[in-house]
């Protein structure tokens, strides 16, 4: 037989609109209470139906994740954290992907709306994000950006200072003795973007002239098969750079293996930097240096405030932004 709430209240010894705010977690219980209903509903192995719970609350009691590239070990690992956050506070994680495709992103954001979600964690495939701000403006839907700064727009978002990053780690390279540095790349995510731009500025407030020459815009599809001719050329011609910033760390994988089938070797030819510290690349030979993101930190603050808007809290703040960290390891030889 079927364990209703009534009989939660009766064995509880409580009123069943005592059950339904337990439940819900809308208060007005004293922990005395709350913990009858639950030692309650333990005995009898109560069940809560989800359906009947957001029917009466209007609340589905999921949230949509949605990424660039779930085959991305940065997004997999966004998607395995956030999950685990939502789920500790009772939301369920309907994860999207959207292949870096901008009107897939839209596909899932509609469709996310039909589904009646609560909200949605997004890592947007586009720079400035005006879609999900139109979206957010028009659907009334709670919408947290992750990995994207916003500037101006009372949306929710979290975020790393990935100029500061690419201007970092291209400083450390140049600090080092290098000053033929290539960045390698692809124009894909705004991230990335931010990275490149920060390469340039360490460049100019060092003195050394951009060369567009030194950078590699490769396709997103060829990267991920580790074909990139623009390099191979670079890396066998005389003028080859002593040094390639990655913008993340995916690409310096790859990065590896081409230079590898060149016959360079690395650091002793070519020093090579990432960008993401994937766990992986801690363990590849040699270890790569690379800039460290606060992901689950990130990723904890980004749900608890998207969170935090579905249960009408306040917000001190609309957008946080961290700071990535350098992580040398032994894949730069100096060159001074």
């Amino acid at each position: 037989m079927t364990v209703t709430i009534n009989d939660v209240a009766r064995v509880a010894g409580v009123s069943k609109s005592t059950v339904s705010r337990v439940l819900n977690k809308s208060g007005g219980v004293s922990p005395e209470t709350e913990q009858q209903v639950l030692k309650a509903m333990a005995a009898l192995n109560y069940r809560p139906s989800f359906l009947a719970r957001g029917l009466a609350t209007q609340k589905s009691y999921s949230i949509a994740i949605v990424v660039p590239d779930i085959r991305n070990p940065f997004f997999a690992h966004v998607c395995w954290k956030a999950e685990q956050v939502m789920r500790d506070h009772g939301y369920t994680a309907i994860i999207c992907n959207t292949g870096n495709q901008t009107d897939e992103e839209e596909v899932y954001l509609r469709r996310m709306k039909d589904r009646r979600v609560d909200g949605i964690f997004i890592a947007s495939a586009i720079g400035d994000a005006t879609n999900i701000i139109n979206f957010r403006a028009q659907e009334k839907i709670p919408v947290l950006l992750f990995d994207v700064a916003v500037v101006g727009y009372d949306i929710p978002s979290v975020s790393v200072d990935d100029f500061y990053g690419g201007r970092k780690m291209t400083e450390y390279l140049i600090g080092i003795g290098h000053r033929r540095i290539a960045f390698a790349t692809s124009d894909v995510t705004y991230a990335e973007r931010q990275r490149l731009a920060g390469y340039k500025a360490a460049l100019r407030e060092a003195g050394i002239a951009v060369d567009e020459e030194l950078i590699i815009m490769n396709d997103e599809a060829k990267w991920s098969r580790g074909e990139c001719q623009q390099l191979v050329e670079l890396m066998t011609s005389e003028a080859r750079p002593t040094a390639i910033f990655c913008s993340n760390d995916l690409k310096a994988i790859r990065t590896y293996g081409i230079l590898q089938r060149c016959g360079l070797r690395i650091p002793d030819d070519v020093s090579v930097v990432g960008y993401d510290n994937l766990d992986i690349v801690a363990m590849m030979s040699p270890p790569l240096t690379t800039m460290a993101q606060p992901v689950d930190e990130m990723v904890e603050v980004g749900v608890s405030m998207l969170i935090a808007e579905l249960q009408g809290q306040e917000r001190e703040e609309w957008q946080r932004e961290f700071k990535p960290t350098l992580i040398a390891r032994e894949s730069c030889r100096p060159l001074s």
